[in-house]
Order: C-alpha cells, then sequence, then structure tokens
C-alpha cells in the first residue's frame, strides 16, 4: 500500500522531499498500473502514524473548503477556519521520489515509454481514493493533507477537476 504507508509514517520520507515552510506560499490519465492495488483501504485518519499524523481535512465541516487551485499552489481553510497552502511542486518532488523508491512494484500500460511514465510521474501530486467512503485525496506535502469529501461528485468539482485544469494529477487507488 505504499504512498498510504508513507502518508502515514510508516515509510521513511522520499528522497528529494524539498519540503517548504508552511504559512507562506511557493514563488511562482496514468500510464502504470500498481501491482498490489487496494481495493477499500480504512479512512486515513483512523490509522496512527509513526513520525506524523496525517492532516485530514473534512470538506464542509466547521468551514474547511477549497479556496483556490493555481499553476503552483492550493490553498484551503481547514476546519480550525485557518488559511493554508500545499505547495504542488513539492508534492510532484516527492511521488517522484517515492515512485523512484518503489519502481519495482509497479507495471508500465502495454503501449506506454518509461519517457511517458516519467512525463505523467513529473505531475503526479498524490493519491485518491474517489471510490472509497469517504472520497479522499491525499498530497505528498510535509503534512501529509488528506480531504475527505461527502461525494465523489464533490471531490471531483471541489478539487480534482481544478487541479487538472492547473496541469496536475493524482494516482487512483481503486
Amino acid at each position: 500500500m505504499g504512498i498510504l504507508n508513507w502518508l502515514l509514517g510508516k515509510e521513511g520520507s522520499p528522497k528529494g522531499s524539498g519540503a517548504s515552510p508552511a504559512g507562506s506560499p511557493p514563488s511562482g490519465d496514468s500510464e502504470v498500473l500498481a501491482k498490489d492495488t487496494v481495493s477499500e483501504p480504512e479512512p486515513i485518519a483512523t490509522k496512527p502514524a509513526a513520525d506524523a499524523t496525517p492532516e485530514v481535512i473534512r470538506v464542509g465541516a466547521f468551514g474547511a473548503r477549497i479556496s483556490s487551485v493555481a499553476p503552483k499552489c492550493l490553498e484551503y481553510i481547514d476546519m480550525a477556519g485557518q488559511e493554508q497552502f500545499i505547495d504542488l511542486e513539492e508534492c510532484a518532488r516527492n511521488w517522484v521520489g517515492w515512485r523512484e523508491n518503489h519502481r519495482q512494484d509497479f507495471v508500465l500500460f502495454p503501449g506506454a515509454t518509461e519517457q511517458s511514465s516519467n512525463q505523467w510521474d513529473a505531475r503526479c501530486i498524490g493519491e485518491r481514493g474517489a471510490l472509497d467512503n469517504p472520497p479522499w485525496a491525499a498530497f505528498m506535502n510535509e503534512r501529509k493533507t488528506c480531504f475527505e469529501f461527502e461525494t465523489y461528485e464533490a471531490l471531483h468539482e471541489d478539487l480534482l477537476g481544478p487541479l487538472m485544469q492547473a496541469g496536475w494529477h493524482t494516482f487512483d487507488t481503486d
């Protein structure tokens, strides 16, 4: 279950994390299949983390919401009413490092090349479980932010659609 273990602190940080300080914004489908996919992972919020607890944002609860998705960052209001951001370039660097360390766990789609897979990985920023209950998307940032949504439609409308428009995507775990 790879990235979920990283998100939960059960694996070391992926190489090249390039973490940005919290509180200030940064400047400025898939061609691989996982060999062992998970049909219904437990909600991330219920699993203990070894070195850090994932930041779980239940969109809609206590005013939590996605504020904007820009080419380099996602801004949101957390459940405490605080403005936060995620550096999407940091997430992509972490994904690439994590994928490189887990290359043996993936196979290319027929007709895909290593180059096209690397290009796809360069714009991947985390994972999603759109068919899970609740639907979620987890980012590969330092805080391991995971957004949970009431419905698949809300996940797509509030997060996945705007991410795609900004040129980013997530790996589907379903």
